[in-house]
């Protein structure tokens, strides 16, 4: 990895701890999560201008053979999937109290993530 590149352009790592998947924070302001958010920003979009077309115009009976509403089906599984996955990177992704300090406590992080309305 070069430095801009390396983990810790993203993720804030601590000294004391092995890099752990459960117990990582990425940096709320890193590329790579002002990435996501854009792909997540567009599944957003595109699920909500082509749902209410496919249920109206698109949703038909289908016979043994290949059927676009199975493609459609398991490509909607896949979207809810990086949704899901989204959920989970949020409670991993550290944020800026009103003193303008990077949090990334991960038990601050749920509180916050939680409080503000996000999950529900």
């Amino acid at each position: 990895f070069t430095k801009r590149g390396s983990l810790s352009s993203f993720l804030v790592m601590e000294k004391s701890q092995p890099l752990s998947l459960l117990k990582f924070v990425i940096k709320h302001d890193s590329r790579i999560r002002i990435a996501w958010d854009m792909v997540i920003s567009v599944l957003i979009v595109g699920t909500a201008i082509f749902s209410p077309f496919h249920f109206a115009f698109f949703r038909t009976k289908c016979a043994e053979e290949f059927c676009a509403d199975y493609f459609v089906t398991y490509l909607g599984a896949l979207v809810d999937a990086v949704f899901l996955l989204d959920i989970w990177l949020n409670f991993h992704t550290s944020f800026k109290d009103q003193l303008g300090k990077r949090v990334t406590k991960q038990a601050k992080i749920a509180k916050e993530y939680i409080s503000k309305g996000w999950f529900f």
